[in-house]
This record gives C-alpha cells, structure tokens and sequence, in this order.
C-alpha cells in the first residue's frame, strides 16, 4: 500500500461543458404610471401603458438571463405623454421563479411636445417564468422645445406562461381520470 486512501475510484478530469441556455416567448402587458417633468413645464402624473415583444434566454437552473423586447409605449399627461417605439435589452440574474437585473430601451416617437427620441432604464423584477414583471424606471426624451425626465413604474403581465401551465395542468389532470 502506497498511503493512498482514496476508493479506487479515478477522479473526474473532465471540464464542465457549456452553460446551455432555455428559450421562452414574452409577450408583455404593463400598466402603471409616468410622472414627469420638463425643464418649462411642471411635474404632471399620467397613465403608462407598455406592449413588448421579446425572447427570455437563461441558463439552466440559476444564472445569467438576456432579455431583448420589441415594443410600444404610451403615456398619458402632458409632459410624459406621447406614443413610443421601443426596442431594449435586460440583463438579469436568478431562476425561473424569480430574477432581478437592469434593462435598458431606446424610445422613439411622438409627444406632446413633438418628435422624442430618448433611453428608459431601470431596475426589472421578474416572478414566475416571466409571467410578472416590476419595471421601475428613469427616462429621458429629448424633444425640440424641451427635455422631459420622468420616473415610470409599471406592472406587467406575460400570459404566454399562464397558458402554457394551464395546458400542462389540463393535460396531466386527464391522465388521472
């Protein structure tokens, strides 16, 4: 006997392969509120509504998440107030259940006070597979006539996993009958 105390058993020298990454659909309805100002004009609350589009990327079980969006944005009030294209990328950390991070959109459109094109960023809350989501975020609009900063909270709703687990759940309580 050498002194080697070990169980026989050769060690495993092989490297981890790639973290692999699981795909969803989000399709995102958010409500909540804008308040703003700008630099001629005085600080006014109107409703916030946001219709996005994107793909969730994350790592198995907890890591990494990459979330681009596609979407619309509209505000109501005066100096938040306008239509907006928008298109951004969140990077997150968690699980499928629940994940926080940053996100980050351009905007472009119209507003009250003409043609806007600015940044929204801020933090994003996700729980249960995407299906809610906590925007809470600061956005700057440069337009001709002025610069309007608002502070914009929303809550959204994914229904694409809502579904889903309600086909799985259909599916697995018909085979128990």
């Amino acid at each position: 006997p050498s002194g080697d105390r070990s169980n026989g058993a050769a060690a495993d020298s092989t490297p981890p392969g790639p973290q692999r990454y699981a795909y969803f659909p989000v399709v995102r309805f958010g409500f909540g509120t804008a308040v703003g100002r700008g630099a001629t004009s005085p600080t006014e609350a109107g409703f916030a509504f946001d219709l996005t589009a994107g793909l969730l990327a994350h790592q198995d079980r907890r890591g990494l998440q990459f979330m681009p969006e596609v979407g619309v944005s509209y505000q109501g009030g005066p100096t938040p107030g306008g239509t907006y294209f928008t298109a951004g990328l969140s990077a997150l950390y968690g699980t499928r259940l629940f994940s926080g991070g940053l996100g980050a959109r351009g905007m472009l459109g119209g507003s009250s006070a003409g043609l806007a094109a600015g940044v929204r960023s801020g933090l994003v809350l996700q729980a249960f597979f995407t299906s809610f989501t906590l925007d809470l975020g600061y956005q700057l609009l440069p337009t001709a006539t002025d610069n309007r900063h608002a502070f914009v909270a929303t809550l959204s709703v994914n229904p694409v996993p809502l579904i889903a687990g309600l086909f799985f759940f259909n599916a697995l309580l018909g085979r128990w009958r």
